[in-house]
């Protein structure tokens, strides 16, 4: 549902079938988890509601794949109503710091480069003075684990972030140099920019 291409007058809606849940679009630098339908997502219904047969909300429609038809994405109602929740109560969406930059680990980026791990995300950048840093984390370092939460995408890492608060602290499970490790560290706020 929305208003598809801006076009004046009532709302649009358009019917499909869920093609596939748990697929994986990227964003770069991120991945996020997506349900895949065949119902007609355009520029201005993008951002609307993915319904069931009851008039649930399952989904908040998102992207497409460029010149492809048929084949649209929703991200899951589970990730977004927490999202949507806080920015209701507070205004912001809070998550806690970590201070790294991050890229998916891939099953042929684990071939190329004769990685430990399939998945996960891998460390291109340390944030000094952050907790990553304070804590040790280097660059190629491979994230697969904070706290409870398996990291398998980036998606997995912002998620357990957005969970996990600043003054947490946490225990963050990585590979290097084919070792698994343990770092315990204390997340903070982003820090300003200025």
């Amino acid at each position: 549902m929305g208003f598809a291409l801006g076009l004046e007058g009532d709302p649009t809606i358009t019917r499909g079938v869920v093609s596939a849940k748990g697929r994986t679009i990227t964003e770069d630098p991120f991945s996020i988890e997506a349900i895949q339908t065949d119902a007609s997502i355009n520029p201005g219904n993008s951002g609307g509601p993915l319904v069931d047969d009851h008039g649930r909300v399952v989904g908040i429609n998102t992207a497409i794949i460029p010149n492809a038809q048929n084949i649209g994405f929703s991200i899951p109602i589970d990730l977004v109503e927490p999202i949507a929740l806080e920015l209701i109560e507070s205004g912001e969406v809070r998550r806690g710091f970590l201070g790294v930059g991050f890229a998916d680990v891939t099953p042929s980026t684990a071939a190329n480069f004769d990685l430990p791990v399939n998945s996960g995300v891998i460390v291109t950048e340390i944030v000094p003075d952050s907790p990553a840093a304070n804590a040790g984390l280097e660059g190629d370092d491979i994230i697969v684990q904070l706290e409870d939460e398996v990291i398998d995408n980036s998606g997995d890492l912002l998620e357990a972030l957005r969970i996990h608060k600043a003054g947490e602290s946490v225990k963050v499970s990585y590979y290097r140099d084919g070792e698994k490790l343990d770092a315990d560290l204390t997340l903070t706020d982003r820090p300003s920019e200025s």
